[in-house]
Parts: structure tokens; sequence; C-alpha cells
């Protein structure tokens, strides 16, 4: 019998189930309760119950109580079965047809009969009667039954036809032969056909014979290993002979309900069912599986091949024979230089007598010895070869230890404060033959600043000899936290530099020095930056200027000295001073002729580029208020002798300008009336502040006012000369400005 399994496995703790019926269902006025094999639980009118046989044949006895819960009385009739009523009897019954008062019970018992493993299902009737003091009620308690009983049984599967054979007790699994020192598994599983769950209760070999051997038991407790219907439980006998002939043991396999399953085991060991030759150059030898196959000493980059002819000497065709090489090199940093370098199309089979050659090449490339494995079929040889020429091997200190690295290993260095260094010696030995040569040792990429560097490197190009080393040293120098790698390439081989660079400390606080607080329009005003303490590492930080007018618009002359709205500045290790383009530790500022907010905010980085800005820096502001119009100057932008133009310069930092007044002074020797002349500009000052050009200038402004003067009578006299000077107001919503004067004296 022939099938196939899926590996599935249930545990089963209960000997019986009930399932609940839903909320919906009839309630009856008892509680109930269940025992099977002193298992005690409630169960509900109307569920089912199941009653589990521990074999075809065997019994199962389930006892239903009903305790009455109502506040009259109940009387239980006599049960009744239907259904697979041949598979279900009914037992003693207590107290059916007695009055319960409230809290009395009656029991029933049932008992299933496994006649198959098949499941069994019937019907379980308990009419009940129950009496108030003015009416009755008649009902019924009722159960679906579920019998159930297990069907184990037992299979075996050989590895090499893959099938699933049923075998009963009392007959023999035949192993497969199996070569010496190799081993061959069978895979037992007991499968559970039944409705129920069954029992795995004992494996053991009872025979003597130490080549057969148990393997992946399942775990097995006092009472066993329960495999639920339609589950298995599997585990393996393994063959694995040590000397040629024939062999066999016994596998006896406890069940439940006392049944014993005994299995006889025979094999045989062989030592092959191939004999083989070795061809080297003109000389033929036999080779014995297990022998070892020494190649002549071959230089690096040169050639040895070795001939070996497998031969089927046994009586039948040899089937599915496929042949592999491994290696590697018994020094460190010798490859796997062992290769097939010609063979027959795989898998081979070999009729009786038939043979087949199989070439194997030895090519190393690096000097060292080299070990290895030529496997056909389940036979298989030792491989042993010397390559001659150079080999290096690399090292380097971490600490007090040393530690061997190979071509595209890791250099590791302990982690590193930013600003602090590691160093370790990178050792480089010639373990080949032959003197080698160096020609280049360097670090790629290269960073700056640097984070990994070389010292003390030897002189290049060095000729090393067989047995010789050099040492130079690499110095970590973490630049940024977090990991950082980089490449040292020794030739044409290339090792990872790794290291971490720890997290850097908290920015100390800060303060600014020099100008704060309200401003002069105008004003050349100077601002610094000191920290609280030094710090581990070289500062580059950054001032910028943000500027805020409120509706008015900015003023663009508000800028550093160094011109623009940033300026960088450094903070040196071990410093706590910020030091600007100037190499001074201040940086001058134009305050603007708008009434503004100036706000000074500093950004900080260490040289690599990364950022160590708190997150909410502290500022600083200045301020330029609102005020009266500020006027700078005034001057004769021209003249006669009957007229005169003013210009006059200021400044208004609301960017308004209501009035400008002149008061003209003659000289002693004249008379003037209207010496006072007030003139309302407003429209033409807000012409000026509304256009586009006048952002350029912020607050600032030029007037042209031209005068011309006029006599009641004739006359010759310059009447420009008879006027000393005039002094001139401005005024707007902020109040009237100081007074500048001109000279008018000719």
């Amino acid at each position: 019998m022939l099938f196939k399994l899926l590996r599935s496995r249930v545990i089963t703790p209960f000997l019986f189930a009930c399932c609940w019926a839903p909320a919906a269902l009839a309630q009856a006025p008892f509680q109930i309760q269940a025992q099977s094999a002193g298992s005690t639980l409630l169960v509900a009118n109307d569920s089912t119950v199941t009653l589990s046989a521990s074999a075809v044949g065997a019994t199962s006895t389930l006892t239903l109580t009903l305790t009455y819960q109502g506040t009259a009385s109940a009387t239980v009739g006599q049960p009744q079965l239907f259904g697979q009523a041949n598979s279900f009897s009914l037992g003693s019954s207590a107290s059916i047809g007695t009055a319960l008062q409230p809290g009395q019970s009656a029991s029933v018992s049932v008992t299933y009969t496994a006649v198959t493993a098949t499941e069994a299902v019937g019907q379980l009737s308990i009419p009940y009667t129950e009496t108030g003091s003015s009416s009755s009620t008649a009902g019924t308690v009722g159960f679906t039954l579920e019998g159930t009983a297990p069907n184990l049984i037992v299979t075996y599967t050989l590895s090499s036809n893959g099938n699933v054979v049923q075998i009963a007790s009392g007959n023999t699994i035949p192993v497969p032969a199996t070569v010496v020192g190799m081993s061959t598994s069978v895979q037992i599983n007991i499968i559970n056909q039944g409705s129920g769950s069954g029992t795995l209760q004992s494996v053991q070999l009872t025979g003597s014979d130490p080549s057969f051997s148990l393997y992946e038991l399942p775990v097995l407790t006092s009472q066993g290993d329960s495999i639920a219907a339609g589950s298995y439980a599997q585990f393996y006998v393994v063959y694995a002979p040590t000397q040629v002939g024939a062999d066999s043991n016994t596998l006896q396999i406890g069940l439940g309900n006392n049944q014993t399953v005994t299995l006889g085991l025979q094999a045989m060991a062989i030592i092959s069912d191939l004999s083989y030759q070795l061809v080297q150059g003109t000389q033929t030898s036999t080779l014995t599986p297990g022998q070892t196959i020494t190649f002549p000493n071959t230089n690096v980059g040169a050639t040895s091949p070795v001939t070996i002819i497998a031969k089927n000497t046994s009586p039948n065709t040899v089937t599915d024979i496929n042949a592999a090489v491994s290696g590697t090199g018994a020094v460190t940093g010798a490859g796997a230089p062992f290769l097939i370098t010609s063979e027959p199309i795989l898998p081979l089979n070999l009729t009786v007598n038939q043979s087949e050659p199989f070439t194997i090449t030895f090519e190393p490339t690096q000097a060292g010895t080299a070990t290895g494995a030529f496997r056909i079929g389940d036979d298989s040889f030792t491989l042993s070869a010397t390559a001659i020429g150079t080999l290096f091997t690399y090292s380097y200190t971490s600490g007090s230890a040393g530690n061997t690295v190979v071509p595209g290993g890791t250099v590791s260095f302990t982690p590193e404060d930013i600003g602090q260094t590691a160093s370790t010696t990178f050792t480089i030995q010639n373990m080949g033959t032959t003197t080698a040569t160096i020609t280049s040792i360097g670090i790629n990429p290269q960073t700056s600043p640097a984070t990994f560097t070389i010292s003390s490197p030897p002189q290049l190009p060095l000729s090393l000899p067989a047995g010789q080393s050099t040492q130079f040293t690499v110095t970590f120098s973490p630049q940024t936290t977090g990991l950082a790698t980089a490449a040292l390439v020794v030739d044409d081989q290339q090792f990872t530099l790794s290291g971490f660079g720890n997290a850097l400390p908290a920015l100390p606080s800060y303060q600014f020095t020099g100008a704060s607080g309200n401003q002069t329009p105008m004003a050349q005003v100077n601002v610094g930056l000191t920290l609280a303490s030094s710090y581990p590492v070289a500062i580059n930080g950054k001032l910028t200027i943000t500027v805020n007018s409120g509706n008015l618009p900015a003023d663009p002359s508000v800028q550093f000295a160094s011109g623009g709205q940033t300026v960088d500045f450094t903070i040196p290790q071990g410093s706590t001073q910020a030091v600007f383009p100037s190499g001074s530790n201040q940086i001058g500022l134009q305050t603007g002729t708008v009434a503004e907010s100036i706000t000074l905010t500093p950004s900080f980085a260490i040289p690599s580029g990364t950022d160590i800005t708190p997150a909410s820096p502290a500022t600083v502001s200045l301020t330029v208020p609102t005020g009266p119009v500020y006027l700078e100057n005034a001057l004769v932008s021209a003249e006669s002798s009957t007229s005169v133009t003013l210009e006059v310069i200021g400044y208004a930092t609301t960017r308004q300008l209501t009035q400008l007044q002149f008061q003209f002074t003659p000289q002693s020797n004249a008379s003037l009336t209207n010496t006072t002349i007030p003139i309302p500009i407003q429209t033409y000052a807000e012409a000026w502040f509304d256009s586009t050009q006048s952002q350029t200038y912020g607050g600032q402004f030029v007037v042209s006012v031209p005068f011309t003067f006029s006599t009641s009578g004739s006359t010759s006299v310059n009447l420009l000369s008879l006027l000393q000077s005039v002094s001139i107001t401005a005024a707007n919503a902020e109040g009237t400005s100081n007074a500048v004067s001109v000279s008018l004296t000719q």
C-alpha cells in the first residue's frame, strides 16, 4: 500500500470534548456535568459530547449528572438512544423517576463500544417534568453522541526511492546496502487513520547491533505521545556501519491499548561498488576509497593534473553517480584550488565492468599547503598539495590583542570621541617560500580632514623575504558621529577600516557680546559670541540677520560690515570666543534707517559638517525704534540774486514726512517779513516712499525746495545778500526733528 503524507501534529489533552450549543437553544432547569475517565466538566443542553475509545473493540463510558436548579421539583424520565444506537448503550441510571428537589441530582451513564475506527453518531434523549404549585412543564434534555477510536498504522520510507510503504508487525524493513563510513536513514511514520486520538507509548531497538540507531524521536512522556486523528508521529532509523558485512536489528513500537508492533531490520555494509586507479604522468596505481591523493609541488599560477579512473566491479549496474571536489587552504590566505577539469556527463550510470575517467587539477593562486576532497558516488578521497611562491598574511593589534585579517576583511577600531584618536599597528608577513615585493600602501578615499591616516609606513617598493614581516600604524580620527569606513589598500588587496565616532557632547550655553536692545538708526554697532565653556573640537559657525520691519519695507542697508546678512565665524578647539573673518572677536553691523527689529541667529557645526546647533538656538535682537524725522544735513544746491534752492537730507524711520519748516535770519542791516515758512510735503513724501526706488534707501530722503525773494520797490541790491542763514526742521506723526542750518552769506 503506497501513499503520501503531509506532516501535521495535534496534541489532544482530553478524552472527550463538548461543543456548546448556540444561546438560542432551549435551556433546561438543570446544571449538567459530564464525567469520563476521571475528567469532569459542565455541558449545555443540546450540545455534543464525545466518547473516545482507546482502540477498536475498546469501550468508553460517559456519566451525565443532572442537578435540578429550579424552585419547585423535577422528575427525570427514562433515557432513550437514537441513531447509531448499536454503538452506544445505556448503563445504570440513578434517581430516574424520583422527584428531585432543588439541588438534588439524577445521573445517566452511556457506554460507547468502538466497532470500527470510523466515527459513530447517536442521540441521547432524557425526558423530564418540572412540577410547580399550580402547573407542570414537560421538557427534554438532549445530546448528540460522537464515538471515536484511533486506527494506528506503521509505514516506512527508504531514501533510495522515496516510496511510503505500510508494514505490519512481524515483517522486515530491507535497509539499502550502505558503504562503510556512510549512513542510510529509514523514515518511520505512525499514522492515525481513525476518528479519535491514539498514543505512541514507546520506541526501542531490542537488538545489540550498534550499527543501528534512532534519530528525531518524539518526546514520550509517561502517558506517551498523543497522535490526533488524521495526524502522525515520525522518527528515523539510521544505519551507519563500521565494517563490511550483514547487519540486523529489531525495532519495537509500543502503541496504546497494549499493542506492540515488532519489525525486523536487515542491512548490508559494503566497501564500495566501484574500484579506482590513479594516473599521474606515466605512472598508474590502485586507489582505495579514503586514500589520500598527493599532488606534486606546484608553482603559484601553474597547474598539476591527475586522473582517477572509476570502474564498476559490482555484479549490478550502478546508477546516479555524481562527483564533486572541495578544498581549503591549510595556510591562511590559500584558496580552494582543486577543480574537476574533465569528467563524463553526470549523473553517471556504469554497467558491469564499465569505467570512466575523471581529471582533477591543482591550480594554486597563493603559496601554502592545501587540502581537499574528491567525492564520487558514496566514495571519497583526500586531496593534498603544496603551492610554491609568496604568501602574505595580515594582522593588526586591538589593545594588547592581535587579530588576523584576510583581504576583504575588516580592521576595527575602538569607538572614539570626535577630536580624539585610536591607532592600530598593521603587520604584513610573508609566509610564502620566496621573496615578495610590496609596491603601494594607501587609504581610499582620502578625506579632508582625514578620518584614517597611515604613519611610519615602510619605504616602498619593499622586498620582503620569506618569513619576514613589516609594520605601519593606522590612526582613526573621527570627524563625524556614527560609523566611518575607508579602504586600506596594499598593492591589489583591500581591507575595510571601520571606526565609530561617539556622539558629540551638547554645545555649551553661549551669550552675545556687544550691542543689544534699542539702537540709533544708521549706526555701526559691534556684536560677538562667547561659549560658557570650551568645546572638544573646533567649531565653524554662521551668524544670520533676520529683519522684521512690520508693514514697512525692510532696509537693505542692514548688513554686516563684511557685506551681506550672513557672516562666518570660527571657535578654535579649546577656546570660547568666536573669531570673525577680520580676526576680531566682534563683527560690525549697520542698523539702517527703518524702524525694525534685527535678530541675529547663530548656527554651529564641526569641521566635517555635522550640525551641532541647539534645537532652539539663543538669539540677540537689536531694535531701531520709531521716532521723529532726523535731518542729517542741508545745503544750497542753486542760487541767484533773487532765489535760492535748498537741499535737505535726512531719514524717517517710519518712512513718513508731513512738513518742512524754514526759519530765515536776515542780515543785521535788513528787515524781512515772513521769516518762518512752513511747507506741507506729505503728498510728495508719500509719492517717494511708495515708489520702488525708495526701498533701496530705507527711510532716507533728499528734498529740494526753491525760494524766490522780492522787494516792494525797485532796487539793484542783491536780495540774497540780505539773508544771513536759514534753519530747517521737519515733522511727522512722531514729532519734530532736530534743526539743521545753512549759511546764506556770500
